[in-house]
């Protein structure tokens, strides 16, 4: 039962601080099942052996859960005696309590890739996202329980390079080609009469401004100029294919 609590607590702060989609709201509701038996609190007053070793070992999983949750929040671990960090370092060799998975480290800043079309090469225009971060006046949509692919993965292909995410250049090619279902994934299409037939891809960093900048400009990001993510793509006069051109 406290472990119910601690999880819908825990979730319940996370889905309000954070668009994950439906994770939160799936987790919280799985936790449910933790219930069971343990309703009954008849059955719970009466401590058999095994109660109370099951007992046990739920106490020794808390205290090591809470000795990493310090660790990731920056305590000073290594200043408490060596017999109350024991159990964590014995159980971290089990690959149960350990600082894995996406999340382990949280960027400080956001890196988003931007679509900029063009006709001639001179005038570009910018393919508007409905959830990623980029017009810096707006503090951003709340989407869950929906879960927006294209965006997310956007997010996930910033944080490496675009050999290791070719969806990025599909997508462009797309573009170019004029694909409704993919010009659907943007908020606009600023090509409506006819695709362009250049792509290319600025990355920016984006950080949260404090809240005297808010006030004073109206702007939750500031937003810095990162490069490019990936070359320019052309389409060939002809449309037979494509070629890539170093920026």
């Amino acid at each position: 039962i406290a472990a119910v609590a601690l999880f819908i607590v825990f979730h319940t702060g996370i889905a309000l601080t954070a668009s994950y989609a439906f994770l939160n709201i799936g987790t919280a509701a799985v936790s449910l099942l933790l219930i069971g038996d343990f309703a009954d609190t008849k059955r719970l007053r009466a401590m058999t052996p095994a109660r109370v070793f099951a007992t046990s070992i739920l106490a020794v999983y808390f205290y090591i859960t809470a000795l990493s949750f310090a660790g990731l929040a920056g305590f000073p671990l290594q200043r408490l005696p060596r017999v109350m960090t024991a159990p964590l370092a014995h159980a971290q060799g089990l690959r149960t309590f350990n600082r894995y998975g996406l999340f382990a480290v949280m960027t400080h800043g956001r890196r988003e890739i931007e679509f900029e079309g063009s006709r001639d090469g001179i005038e570009w225009k910018t393919y508007r996202f409905r959830w990623q971060p980029q017009d810096v006046h707006s503090a951003g949509r709340v989407m869950m329980p929906h879960l927006a692919r294209f965006d997310w993965n956007l997010w996930f292909a910033a944080l490496g390079g675009w050999r290791e995410n070719p969806f990025v250049m599909r997508a462009a090619m797309r573009l170019m080609e004029g694909e409704p279902a993919v010009t659907r994934l943007f908020l606009e299409n600023p090509f409506p009469a006819a695709p362009p037939n250049k792509i290319r891809f600025p990355l920016y960093r984006y950080s949260y401004t404090d809240p005297a900048t808010l006030r004073q400009t109206g702007e939750y990001w500031k937003r810095e100029s990162v490069g490019f993510y990936a070359p320019t793509i052309v389409r060939l006069p002809d449309n037979s294919g494509y070629r890539l051109v170093q920026n």
